[in-house]
């Protein structure tokens, strides 16, 4: 009790004294002022009294009686106090960090060297003065050297030491240090309090994600290590769980979820990914749906830290596509299980993970990629899919023509197909969606045709895309026309809403977009492959479908020209008619040849 009262009154004195810490964000690209000016005498009073304190109590404490040895999680608390005050009057700590010559517990003295120096780090690079701290590696060796009465704390000093490393990018003593915290914490983990072995999860947790990431920053375009940082986030979600933190196991989700982006393109790795997913999603729904509870231990820094405590594992990294909140990378998760059971044809199965995700995931947008996979898994099985469908109803027409578009292709019955294909082109009404409603009309025409509805039903369809595309007004894809001549009509006059009738009594001058040229070929090619060869119309749709090919070569060439520069046009041309005077000196050189050898002929005769 004595020392605890001790603690909090050091802290107490220099609480007020301690500078806040600029947010991260804010301090990007920006230099840490360093307080290193002298400090005023109420101030340095205060601090003094608080170094007085604390040396009070560990004195007492430090082993020479029996009767005053005190937990090590208490006197930690109170070293952590004593590194702090030292810092703030920018007094550097000796060699045997803090610890007395005279003192007969090597016990407590050598936990409490590795305590000190832990803290020295935890001071450091925060804009105060940074003490000269001993090297990692020596630190790490004097904690395997440590004979630790509290489990609990040794677990916490690895962890401690295994962030240090990471952030030195010290990447072999990172992989020591938290393979043997994991060792350790496992072998101890049953054995703590419930509040203590919560606290071991999340230090566990920490442990299990610094090590992954300290894999990623070392692969070197290794497949396998990359394997083993999924692995290590993996088991940094299940202690998350096991820690009862949501946001544990949703920060391990997302390291996740970068870790296997690069290779979810190939279904025989999604096929690798699909034990452990569904791992990490059984992780992240049954942390969900426990209640979270607030911590209510005395952390062990009440100020600005460069711990992992409270500076995280590192600083912020942007989290691929996927990622971005946690409801987008729970929907993408649902996702990318449902396809590795698609790779398989799995249909039945893939359709119980989107009802789960259906169930599982709030009523927002994140959904909707959920239930469009969904729409189309029933409507490959044959099943009922109208409430599905109800869902896209408030989205952009193009967007739902395309789900009925995709239903078209996925429905397994002809009555199906045909509701699907009708029910994508009525949705797009506006005319910015003409385009997409022509390609649906003109594939719709061929699947009629192919399925042997009546040519008339057919040919009705051919004619109602024209009609679009006649109907559809100069836009940006539109070459600009040439300007009129005089006695010419202008292509303004041209395309209207209104009324170019269906059988091309327009002029192809008038038509400059090559889009829209190639679109009504492809139409009369149709109506030309669907008729018979005797039909009346056959000879008019392939006439029709040449003229307008020809107008695009006119067109093409016509602009091709304005963009050669003139210096090549002059080299092409003097080029032609250097040509053309070597053909016509070959041609007279041809005539001299025939003439001699008709001369030869007349004097052997």
């Amino acid at each position: 009790m004595l020392v605890m009262l001790c603690n909090a009154l050091a802290r107490g004195l220099i609480m007020s004294w301690i500078p806040t810490q600029t947010p991260e964000k804010s301090k990007k690209n920006v230099r840490p002022t360093l307080v290193h000016g002298p400090l005023e005498s109420s101030t340095l009073s205060d601090i003094r009294a608080a170094v007085e304190v604390c040396e009070f109590a560990l004195n007492l404490t430090n082993g020479n009686v029996p009767e005053d040895i005190v937990p090590t999680n208490v006197r930690q608390h109170l070293i952590a106090t004593w590194v702090k005050a030292k810092q703030l009057l920018q007094q550097q700590i000796g060699q045997r960090l803090g610890t007395d010559e005279q003192s007969t517990n090597e016990d407590i003295s050598s936990v409490t060297r590795v305590l000190v120096a832990l803290e020295m780090y935890s001071c450091n690079g925060l804009g105060l003065m940074d003490f000269t701290v001993p090297p990692l590696v020596q630190v790490v060796k004097m904690a395997s050297e440590c004979n630790w009465s509290d489990h609990l704390v040794e677990l916490q000093t690895l962890t401690r030491l295994t962030h240090f490393a990471y952030m030195a990018h010290d990447h072999e003593v990172t992989m020591a240090c938290s393979q043997n915290a994991t060792q350790m914490g496992l072998k101890h983990l049953r054995s703590f309090e419930p509040s203590n072995a919560k606290l071991a999860a999340e230090m566990l947790c920490m442990v299990s994600c610094i090590q992954g990431r300290s894999i990623m920053e070392n692969l070197k375009g290794r497949k396998q290590l990359r394997l083993a940082a999924a692995k290590a986030f993996v088991e940094s979600a299940r202690f998350g769980g096991l820690a009862n933190s949501n946001s544990l196991v949703m920060m391990a989700a997302r390291h996740y979820w970068n870790t296997w982006l690069p290779l979810l393109s190939s279904p025989a790795n999604r096929k690798k990914a699909k034990a452990s997913l569904q791992r990490i999603i059984s992780i992240i729904n049954k942390t969900e749906n426990k209640k979270q509870e607030t911590d209510k231990t005395l952390p062990l820094h009440q100020w600005p830290s460069a711990d992992f405590q409270t500076g995280g594992t590192g600083p912020e990294i942007p989290f691929l596509p996927g990622a971005e909140d946690d409801l987008t990378l729970r929907a993408a998760l649902y996702t990318l299980l449902f396809n590795s059971h698609a790779d398989r044809n799995d249909w039945e199965m893939g359709l119980k993970v989107l009802d789960e995700a259906v169930q599982v995931l709030p009523r927002t947008a994140h959904r909707l990629l959920i239930f469009k996979h969904m729409v189309i898994v029933k409507a490959k099985l044959g099943q009922n899919f109208t409430m599905e469908i109800q869902k896209f109803k408030d989205e952009k027409e193009s967007y739902l023509a395309s789900m009925w578009y995709r239903l078209a292709q996925n429905s397994k019955t002809v009555c199906g197909e045909l509701s699907c294909y009708q029910n994508a082109i009525q949705a797009l009404q506006k005319p910015e969606n003409n385009w997409q409603k022509v390609d649906y009309i003109m594939e719709f025409s061929e699947w009629m045709y192919y399925k042997q509805f009546p040519l008339d039903d057919v040919f009705d369809h051919l004619d109602w895309a024209i009609e679009i595309l006649l109907s559809m007004k100069p836009n940006e894809d539109a070459l600009e026309p040439e300007p009129k001549k005089e006695g010419q009509a202008s292509p303004a006059q041209s395309l209207t809403e209104s009324t170019v009738p269906s059988n091309q009594t327009a002029s192809l001058d008038q038509f400059r977009s090559v889009r829209q040229l190639e679109a009504l070929a492809r139409v009369h090619i149709l109506r030309a492959l669907m008729a018979s060869p005797s039909a009346s119309s056959y000879e008019d749709d392939c006439l029709m479908a040449y003229s307008f090919f020809k107008h695009i070569l006119q067109i093409s060439l016509t602009e091709g020209v304005k963009l050669i520069p003139e210096k090549n046009l002059q080299a092409v041309s003097s080029q032609l008619l250097l040509t053309k005077k070597e053909k016509e000196k070959e041609k007279e050189k041809e005539k001299e040849r025939e003439k001699k050898e008709k001369e030869k002929k007349e004097k052997k005769e």
